[in-house]
């Protein structure tokens, strides 16, 4: 319900002050689990990414934003789960994805790992053909754009900015479970979401 209302909310302000744009909703599946791959320049992203899809989504997100505890139970409400530093902790994330996708939910990931200090594409980790590929489902590559003018890296307030959230039509994984084949398929979904920033770009 708090996911629910909350995006409500969120859809109410963004609407008004980043005159949000979406396209390609259609390309998020009716049913069945699904992960949504984006670039990542805001802390805004997780909520612009699920103010745009249709159906809802967790995120994966840094594990030192539960430190604060209070922040960390909100984000926790809405879906957020940690992906902290250390081989152990990662395995843990990498379950918690899993055990989500299972429930044929959708999934947030951000295959850079980190936010883009300049907004060009970072190379992608092979975390997000792993996850994909041990859950068989497919992944829809998404650019959003504005967001950096919204809330650029190290501000403290929010500008008016205008944001856009663009979907790309679903990616599925190989059956392979090689390491390489995960990295390849990240590649792929990476070149995806390049592709929709080139088309932003035309249509500025």
């Amino acid at each position: 319900m708090l996911y629910w209302f909350s995006r409500a909310i969120f859809t109410v302000l963004f609407k008004l002050f980043f005159r949000i744009r979406v396209l390609g909703a259609e390309n998020i599946p009716a049913a069945g689990p699904f992960i949504v791959a984006a670039n990542h320049v805001s802390y805004l992203d997780p909520v612009v990414v699920g103010v745009a899809s249709p159906r809802r989504v967790a995120f994966i997100t840094r594990g030192s934003l539960f430190k604060n505890r209070c922040f960390g139970l909100l984000i926790k409400s809405v879906g957020a789960f940690p992906l902290s530093d250390g081989e152990g902790s990662n395995i843990a994330a990498i379950r918690k994805a899993l055990g989500i996708l299972k429930t044929n939910a959708g999934l947030l990931v951000f295959p850079e790992g980190t936010r883009s200090y300049d907004g060009k594409l970072r190379t992608g980790l092979s975390g997000v053909g792993l996850i994909a590929a041990r859950a068989g489902c497919p992944v829809i590559p998404a650019f959003v754009s504005g967001t950096d003018k919204a809330l650029p890296r190290g501000a403290g307030f929010i500008k008016i900015a205008r944001v856009s959230v663009y979907f790309a039509k679903a990616v599925y994984p190989p059956k392979s479970s090689d390491k390489n084949s995960y990295k390849d398929f990240t590649d792929r979904v990476m070149r995806e979401i390049d592709v929709l920033a080139a088309v932003r770009a035309r249509k500025k």
